[in-house]
């Protein structure tokens, strides 16, 4: 078995264990089962607008992703995009921090453009975009709620998710300080990995020539995470929990932060531990935060089945038009 296989086996070995062990933990310190049968007595009327919300932010969120692929000469009709953002969406709930479905839509995406490294490029900048525009909200909500709500440990994970965020967009605008990733793969003398890298970071500089464009981007993207947002708060509502505002706004970019660095299946385990303890700060219950958080991943989850079948209608199709063609 090669390096590359054990290394993927190793990793999905760790998530499966840290999802099962954070699941144990929680079903041994509160009552699950419990916490699933209070999301039976959720108004249907705030479920439906959760849905709604989500779904619209992400018809616009493919909009964001046409647009920097655009930006980077790749031209896709808009329905072609949405399809492949959807299908996406759906594989993002089988492997861990939304990468399996960020290479499902670049690989529908690839199919468009000669060359790989533009697709990357546009992808990997919506991720930055979209990283900004999360911990924008959270600063934003952390400081309008600082007279009545703060926590040293929150403020300091705030701050440091904009930090972070704030200056992996800025080094858009300088090829040299982009040029640092190039380093490791030149010292380890992998030349090839070192070329791809050095046309994805080309790519991603090139957008420097259209900040305007790119600003306008991420008001956009602040505008999709707020929606986003609001999908929770609608949950919250449904399940008639008290939880502020700005709480809401504070957390969720939080949580989603921590579902990127701490491995897990489709997050299970983590979303729901990290949420007892983050909303546990704003006094909801254990039992509480967890049905609150397994409401809001099945609706998400129940969005994203469109891109499921999109993906298994999509491959007999263009095997249909294949033939069409052939036969003409």
């Amino acid at each position: 078995m090669s390096a590359g296989r054990v290394l993927k086996w190793s990793l999905l070995g760790l998530k499966m264990v840290l999802s099962v062990s954070l699941f144990v933990w929680l079903f041994r310190k509160y009552d699950v089962f419990a916490a699933m049968k209070e999301t039976r007595h959720a108004d249907p009327a705030w479920l439906w607008a959760a849905v709604g919300v989500f779904f619209v932010s992400n018809l616009l969120g493919s909009a964001l992703w046409g647009r920097l692929l655009h930006m980077q000469g790749v031209e896709i009709p808009y329905s072609r995009v949405a399809a492949y953002y959807f299908v996406g969406l759906f594989f993002n709930n089988f492997l861990p921090a939304n990468i399996a479905g960020d290479f499902a839509r670049i690989t529908a995406a690839r199919g468009h453009s000669e060359r790989s490294a533009p697709v990357f490029s546009a992808t990997l900048m919506d991720r930055m975009i979209g990283g900004l525009a999360v911990a924008s909200v959270a600063m934003g909500a952390a400081l309008t709620a600082w007279p009545w709500f703060h926590d040293l440990r929150v403020d300091a994970l705030v701050a440091g998710l904009f930090l972070i965020s704030l200056l992996m967009y800025l080094a858009v605008f300088r090829r040299d300080v982009l040029g640092l990733v190039e380093w490791p793969f030149r010292a380890l003398r992998l030349h090839r990995l070192e070329r791809r890298i050095s046309d994805l970071v080309d790519g991603l500089h090139a957008y420097r020539e259209k900040s305007g464009g790119l600003t306008a981007l991420l008001a956009f993207g602040i505008l999709i995470q707020l929606m986003r947002i609001f999908m929770h708060l609608f949950v919250a509502r449904a399940l008639g929990l008290n939880v502020p505002l700005g709480a809401v706004f504070t957390m969720v970019p939080i949580l989603g932060a921590v579902l990127i660095v701490i491995p897990s299946v489709s997050g299970f385990g983590v979303r729901e531990g990290a949420s007892v303890l983050l909303f546990g700060m704003v006094h909801l219950s254990g039992a509480s935060a967890i049905s609150f958080q397994l409401l809001t991943w099945l609706l998400a989850f129940l969005v994203s089945l469109l891109g499921g079948v999109i993906f298994v209608f999509r491959t007999p199709l263009r095997w249909v038009v294949s033939l069409r063609k052939a036969a003409a």
